[in-house]
């Protein structure tokens, strides 16, 4: 596992340092938040050689971020935290559910049974004019 792990945390950094140089944003931000999240989540296993090589990886696409005149180590520090306040503001909510749902029963209340029960229904009269029109 933990070679799997380290050849996780080279490709990150392989695929992070192409994002500085496409000047890809997005990918940048989230490869450094995930090599982040292995160098704490392996030092938490006491895993010290992979969260020291995760840590080592992040550092240096936020480097060559910073001297590329890309995103600077504030932006990519803070994205995170903000994600994760995002998130926690989020999780005190219960039942969330998208604008266009129709119903008066929250997501979680919704069961696989049903859905299939629906598909069916909406299925059948399809069905039925395919088979009239052969």
């Amino acid at each position: 596992m933990p070679e799997t792990a380290e050849k996780a945390v080279n490709t990150l950094e392989v695929i992070g340092r192409g994002a500085v140089e496409k000047r890809m944003e997005v990918v940048t931000l989230w490869t450094t938040m995930s090599l982040e999240e292995i160098g704490y989540l392996a030092g938490k296993k006491q895993l010290d050689e992979l969260s020291s090589a995760a840590k080592a990886a992040r550092e240096s696409i936020i480097k060559l971020s910073e001297d590329n005149g890309f995103i600077p180590r504030e932006q990519i520090v803070k994205y995170p935290q903000l994600i994760s306040q995002t998130l926690s503001e989020f999780s005190d909510m219960q039942n969330l559910q998208p604008a266009g749902y129709g119903g008066s029963r929250p997501n979680e209340e919704f069961t696989e049974e049903e859905f299939f029960e629906e598909e069916a229904e909406e299925e059948e009269p399809e069905t039925g004019t395919s088979g009239k029109g052969k």
